[in-house]
């Protein structure tokens, strides 16, 4: 049976659509036992999709009611989706999501997931048309995500190949020698790859992040695997997250780190 668990969603604070009680009490209904809201940190150069830092307060203070409201029905988590780039901030969260949006060219900072059109662009006009050079600037900054966030899960971890299909882009060599660098050096921290399904229920890929040929690397150097959906709005909530198990046996792997109020719990595949 498929854990009714989710430790990456966003609601209004961000920019998910509903807010955290709507999120909440949708989770409830459909059964969840855990739900984990994780709002996106504060960075300062692109306010418009984030959380302020004075919704960051508010944020967990609303977070924190829900969770006694609900105590013995579900458990509430509340996390924070920490961005390479974030701005750095003093407030404690039950856990930490590492991600990288972004990648660095001068003092610009572009977006890796935005739109096609935009991604395009960017490699165009940045990286005089080279995909690859794109993806290693990202890569780059993937490898040193934990230090960077002291995340406690590996977000969406090739997110730079999310309009890959509509734009055609296939994993080359280069592509993937950077991928496999990142994976190299983030597996002696010992903090689990998240499974994302997100981008699947948003229309713009057929497989979760990562790809079956850096979940091949993971599970080759001993590293382990966690699944979200990513969910933005409540009729969104547990969909397809058994395309993220699925995936998880498809590419080997014999467990799964399903997070709960006490930290990793790890689940055997044959389990669910």
């Amino acid at each position: 049976m498929i854990p009714k668990v989710d430790f990456h969603t966003h609601t209004s604070y961000c920019d998910g659509k509903d807010t955290p009680r709507q999120m909440v009490e949708e989770a409830y209904r459909r059964g969840f036992s855990c739900l984990g809201i994780s709002g996106h940190s504060f960075t300062s150069f692109d306010d418009g999709w984030c959380m302020s830092l004075e919704n960051t307060k508010k944020y967990i203070e609303e977070i924190n009611l829900l969770k006694k409201e609900y105590q013995g029905r579900m458990d509430i988590l509340c996390g924070i989706e920490r961005d390479y780039y974030a701005t750095p901030s003093e407030f404690i969260f039950d856990y930490v999501i590492g991600s990288v949006h972004y990648v660095k060219v001068g003092e610009e900072y572009f977006t890796v997931d935005y739109t096609p059109e935009e991604t395009k662009r960017i490699v165009n006009e940045y990286f005089q048309g080279d995909f690859d050079a794109f993806a290693e600037s990202y890569f780059s900054n993937v490898s040193d995500i934990v230090e960077k966030t002291d995340c406690d899960i590996i977000g969406h971890f090739d997110l730079v190949s999310k309009f890959s299909d509509s734009l055609g882009i296939h994993e080359s060599e280069r592509y993937l020698e950077a991928g496999y660098n990142a994976i190299r050096n983030l597996i002696k921290y010992d903090k689990p790859f998240e499974i994302n399904i997100g981008a699947i229920i948003r229309g713009y890929k057929q497989v979760p992040y990562p790809s079956e040929k850096f979940m091949a690397e993971i599970l080759r150097l001993g590293g382990k695997v966690c699944v979200s959906g990513d969910c933005h709005n409540c009729c969104n909530l547990g969909n397809k997250l058994e395309v993220g198990y699925s995936f998880a046996r498809k590419c080997g792997f014999d467990t799964v780190q399903v997070f709960t109020k006490d930290g990793f719990h790890e689940l055997k595949i044959v389990d669910i």
